[in-house]
């Protein structure tokens, strides 16, 4: 087996030319990429927030409803992961959904199916705070 690195030629070995040509390329190769990655972005938050209510079960578009938000793919998806996690005791499901609300990884859940909670105390304290600031904006 060859090792491919014994091909490569190091920058200062090129001329001032063949680096510029080089870099060139690479630059030309990078805005490609990103304008891959900004399409990407853009479908997927076209896609997430399209309208489910046809597309989904019933009782998420209730759910939906009741809380005055739009079905959206995205609100369906969450709905769906909180339904999982709730109704089939899905570990990973939980995992999921804790992580979306906390912005962070929440939990590790080892291969023998234990807990090990890794959320920073202060982090689910300010959560917490920022919830109850919340209902009482809503209340007044």
């Amino acid at each position: 087996m060859t090792d491919g690195r014994k091909n490569l030629i190091p920058m200062t070995a090129l001329t001032e030319t063949e680096q510029r040509a080089l870099q060139k390329k690479g630059g030309k190769k990078s805005v490609e990429s990103r304008r891959s990655r900004k399409e990407m972005r853009t479908f997927v938050e076209a896609m997430t927030s399209a309208d489910a209510s046809k597309l989904v079960p019933a009782k998420i578009v209730d759910f939906c409803a009741s809380q005055n938000v739009l079905c959206t793919v995205e609100n369906a998806m969450h709905a769906a992961m909180c339904i999982k996690a709730v109704a089939k005791g899905d570990p990973m499901a939980y995992n999921a959904a804790l992580n979306r609300l906390l912005g962070t990884p929440a939990q590790k859940v080892t291969l023998d199916g234990n807990f090990t909670n890794i959320v920073d105390p202060a982090k689910l304290k300010k959560y917490r705070q920022e919830l109850e600031k919340d209902e009482d904006i809503g209340t007044q």
